[in-house]
């Protein structure tokens, strides 16, 4: 069958009347009708140019705006990095001081504690001598006691003695 073929139909159409018809298939082979493949005129052609221009246009926008903000965000992480770093200083150093603070307290505690202890011993020793002493002074006062006894009595002997021998 030979005049069954788009190809084919396409052609007589042009054989026919000299011109295609804008519902004929193009004669290109595309299996599009002719308006939709070559009909275009040229407004619509500008049109459409002016469209893709616009549309490539905002994608090339988008694309610069998506690079400025990428930027922007890698300025800003590593503005965070240098911060935190930073940061992470500060507090390292503060630890240190801390800790040196800490050691140095630690040392006058120490210190402190070690005064406490010899002062402790050295009261202990004043209570001993202390109570030696008040030992001592007791046995002083019993023998003083004793002696003022005895004297009494010989005092007492004495004067009865002379009482008796008077």
């Amino acid at each position: 069958m030979m005049g069954t073929t788009p190809m084919y139909m396409a052609r007589s159409n042009l054989a026919k009347s000299g011109q295609i018809s804008r519902n004929a298939l193009c004669p290109c082979g595309s299996r599009k009708r002719y308006k939709r493949v070559t009909m275009m005129d040229q407004g619509s052609i500008e049109r459409f140019m002016t469209q893709v221009t616009e549309q490539a246009l905002g994608v090339i926008d988008l694309k610069q705006a998506v690079a400025r903000i990428k930027e922007s965000m890698a300025k800003k992480r590593e503005e965070l990095k240098r911060e935190v770093q930073v940061k992470k200083e500060e507090l390292e150093a503060r630890e240190k001081e801390l800790s040196l603070t800490m050691a140095e307290k630690s040392g006058e505690v120490e210190k402190r504690e070690e005064e406490l202890e010899a002062k402790r011993k050295s009261l202990e020793v004043k209570e001993k001598e202390q109570s030696l002493v008040d030992e001592t002074i007791k046995e002083k006062s019993f023998e003083q006691e004793k002696r003022e006894e005895e004297f009494k009595l010989t005092l007492e002997s004495e004067a009865k003695e002379q009482r008796e021998g008077a």
